[in-house]
């Protein structure tokens, strides 16, 4: 081969492996600039992410919808008092509760305590270990029910992470039990089960649907909620469990930021809140029982030490499932039976749960619940009045009528007794009870609606800086109180449509 083949063919090579070259070089320059304007488009993105508002559906007070009228217990009425638990409880209607899922979230410091057992004298009586859920930060027997800790199932990166140092009470407690030391450390209240509970919610969703998947509901509830399950039946069997439903009282919660701030709303965790199968498969992914990729791991760092409660995480993660809480107010309340404000807005409402029911009630309002239902409606609110009878007696010492919905005295007007306060109520066309507040900081406390209140013996309580012992003596004005019952009468059940505003 002469010279210039000799170069011809260097050239031919060195030409290939420039076009290489530069086919690699173009190659990167176009993944480069490729990355470029994805990350440009991402960031432009997210800048400019502003997704119209969604609206909560916000029905009328005189909007209620019908629901059926017949209650599936048999014999409907009891007499509660004269009845074992077991008698009682015969008459439940088994072949709803096997699609309603009832779920009892609990803690370990609730076994041995009056609440617990009143909820399994009332509420959660009449299910089997097989029908009933409770789920717990620790493994218990409960009153012939296995408690399931639902804390052990999270993952690992709960255990490492610096910003749940409430996190560390739930180590404690597994340390202390360890170390055979639990129990007395429970009894001097070491842990507190509060800081813990938030961290119970998504993982009791997971459980709920892997251990009992495909239900039409899942009423969740708590230790001190008394479920009124006539009535919870009734209104179940008008909705469609496919349909995504997320229901009970309304909390605000967080805001999205990609919705201009949109205020979001949650369901108090305390009067319980219901989800339908549909809000579960939209939350879980649409699996049957198994559940990958947990929500619990998912979502995990919104449950951080500044943020309180569970129930609003769980508001917040079903909202970017595209689940909307359904405001079903009044009739979840997050009061306690002796609380509720009797008033003209509530009076002909169904009632579905209370909340913070004290352990001495909770039985009492299950039996009086066997004795006063009616086949062809459910229970109101202006049944409720019957049981604790608020006004009956015209005064109460040493008792609190509550503040809600208060009023003062009329300017001017010297108040500086229970006489002077109880004839400053009457003074007041519209007043309807009366509270005096006594001793080392003196108040006449004046209510447009009736309220039973709660046993209040002489104290110490805080004012400002200074402590100061106080007692309190109620009062009803019971004219009155019959003149607004007796013209206060009810037709249809008022079944209300969602709405977040509250009327009492």
């Amino acid at each position: 081969m002469g010279v210039w083949g000799v170069l011809e063919k260097s050239s031919r090579l060195g030409l290939r492996h420039l076009n290489q070259r530069r086919n690699r070089v173009a190659a990167v320059v176009f993944f480069v600039i490729l990355f470029s304007l994805f990350q440009s488009t991402t960031l432009i993105d997210r800048r400019k992410v502003e997704l119209p508002q969604i609206p909560y559906a916000e029905a009328k007070p005189e909007d209620f919808t019908p629901a059926t009228q017949t209650s599936k217990f048999n014999p409907v009425v009891l007499n509660g008092g004269q009845k074992t638990t077991k008698e009682l409880c015969d008459t439940f209607p088994r072949h709803i509760a096997r699609r309603i899922q009832p779920v009892l979230r609990i803690g370990h410091a609730d076994v041995g305590g009056a609440t617990l057992k009143g909820q399994f004298e009332s509420s959660s009586a009449c299910f089997t270990s097989s029908e009933l859920l409770v789920f717990s930060d620790w493994e218990d027997e409960v009153y012939g029910h296995k408690s399931i800790d639902v804390l052990a199932r999270v993952s690992s990166w709960y255990y490492n992470s610096k910003r749940f140092r409430h996190w560390k009470i739930y180590d404690a407690m597994k340390a202390a039990d360890a170390k055979g030391q639990l129990a007395k450390a429970m009894k001097e209240k070491r842990f507190d089960g509060w800081k813990i509970d938030k961290f119970k919610f998504l993982p009791s969703i997971e459980q709920a649907w892997k251990l009992k998947p495909n239900k039409d509901f899942y009423v969740f509830y708590e230790t001190d909620t008394y479920v009124f399950w006539d009535n919870m039946y009734r209104y179940l069997e008008t909705l469609d469990p496919d349909s995504k439903i997320y229901m009970g009282s309304p909390s605000p919660g967080r805001r999205d930021p990609h919705r201009k701030g949109q205020k979001i709303w949650f369901a108090n965790g305390g009067p319980g809140y219901i989800l339908s199968r549909g809000a579960m498969k939209a939350l879980l992914g649409g699996r049957t029982s198994m559940v990958r990729n947990p929500i619990s791991s998912k979502y995990s760092q919104l449950l951080n030490d500044d943020e309180c409660c569970g129930d609003s995480v769980l508001g917040w993660v079903l909202w970017e499932a595209g689940v909307q809480l359904q405001g079903i107010w009044p009739m979840f309340t997050p009061y306690s039976a002796n609380e509720i404000p009797y008033i003209e807005k509530v009076w002909c409402y169904p009632i579905l749960t209370l909340h913070k029911t004290i352990p001495e009630d909770m039985g009492d309002l299950f039996n009086w619940e066997f004795a006063n239902r009616n086949e062809s409606r459910p229970l109101l609110y202006s049944d409720t009045w019957d049981f604790y009878k608020p006004g009956s007696v015209a005064r109460k010492p040493n008792w609190f009528g509550g503040h809600r919905g208060h009023f003062d005295p009329k300017k001017g007007v010297k108040v500086k007794s229970a006489d002077e306060c109880q004839a400053a109520c009457i003074s007041e066309e519209r007043c309807l009870q009366w509270t005096w507040q006594d001793l080392g900081f003196q108040r006449c406390i004046l209510m447009d609606i009736i309220v039973y209140g709660n046993d209040a013996p002489e104290a110490v309580e805080k004012h400002g800086f200074f402590k100061k012992r106080v007692n309190y003596t109620t009062g009803w004005i019971q004219d009155r109180n019959k003149r607004v019952r007796d013209g206060l009468t009810c037709g249809p059940a008022k079944w209300t449509g969602p709405s977040m505003t509250r009327i009492y």
